[in-house]
């Protein structure tokens, strides 16, 4: 009886997927919300090349 309790709870879960990663800024890590738009924190482009570590 504990698994069909805890399969409950399992889809009880919410929250974001992992797939937000593809819209933060490659720059500053801000999210970008328009994919063809310029980053609002730092003015960086989609497809300019991230700095160097």
């Amino acid at each position: 009886m504990e698994s069909s309790s805890n399969s409950d709870q399992a889809s009880d879960i919410g929250g974001d997927s992992a797939c937000w990663l593809s819209q933060l800024c490659p720059h500053c890590g801000a999210m970008i919300e328009d994919a063809d738009g310029q980053c609002w924190r730092c003015g960086a482009r989609p497809g300019d090349e991230a700095p160097a570590d």
